[in-house]
C-alpha cells in the first residue's frame, strides 16, 4: 500500500545466501506486485550461490514483474556500486543479521543512508546488543542520524514462528526500522 502499483527497487545489504531478498521478491510475486531486487553480500562464493537460488526459483527476469540480480557490494564502496549498476535510490533496503562485528555498524550505516529513497525506508532484523558485537554502535549511530526517524523494537510473534530454537538459545532479535524525516 506503501509505494502503490510503483515498480519498487528493493535492496538486500549482507544477505548470505539471500534469503531475505528472495523470500521478499517470492512475495512480491504472489502479490502480483512489480520489483527489481538487488540481493548483495560481500562474499563473492554466496553471491555465486545467490545466483543459482534466483535462477531455480525463476526469478532471474522470465517473469517481466520481478527480477531479482545478485551482485557483490562492499559496504565501504556503496558509490561505485550504485554508479556501475546505474542504481537508483532504494524503496526498501532490508538486511538480516549483518551486524556481527563492531566493524560492520558503520558498513550498514553508510549503506543504508546512500541506497535509501527519500521515500523509502530500512528494515534491519538483528541479534540484540547482548548477543552481537557492534549491535550497540549501530543502534547509537541511527538513534543519532538528526535525518532519520529511526526505532528499534521486538519483531511481532507472528515473525518469528519456526524460530522457536532461538529462544532456548536465549538469542533476542530486534527490528530496526529507519526513514528520512519529513523536510
Amino acid at each position: 500500500e506503501r509505494f502503490g502499483d510503483k515498480r519498487l527497487l528493493i535492496c538486500e545489504v549482507g544477505a548470505g545466501l539471500g534469503a531475505g531478498g528472495l523470500g521478499v521478491a517470492l512475495l512480491l510475486k504472489t502479490m502480483g506486485l512489480s520489483a527489481e531486487v538487488h540481493i548483495t553480500d560481500f562474499d563473492p562464493d554466496s553471491v555465486a550461490l545467490i545466483e543459482q537460488c534466483i535462477r531455480s526459483n525463476g526469478l532471474d527476469g522470465g517473469d517481466d514483474r520481478i527480477t531479482c540480480y545478485a551482485n557483490v557490494l562492499d559496504w565501504d564502496r556503496v558509490d561505485d556500486y550504485i554508479t556501475e549498476h546505474e542504481l537508483g535510490k532504494c524503496d526498501l533496503v532490508i538486511g538480516a543479521e549483518i551486524v556481527h562485528e563492531i566493524e560492520h555498524a558503520q558498513g550498514v550505516f553508510n549503506a543504508v543512508r546512500k541506497l535509501m529513497d527519500p521515500a523509502g525506508q530500512a528494515v534491519i532484523i538483528n541479534g540484540a546488543p547482548k548477543h552481537r558485537f557492534g549491535c550497540a554502535e549501530f543502534q547509537e549511530m541511527m538513534h543519532n542520524a538528526p535525518d532519520l526517524d529511526y526505532s528499534v523494537s521486538e519483531p511481532q510473534p507472528e515473525l518469528l514462528v519456526g524460530m522457536e530454537s532461538l529462544k532456548e538459545k536465549m538469542l533476542t532479535l530486534q527490528l530496526h526500522l529507519a526513514e528520512w524525516k519529513a523536510v
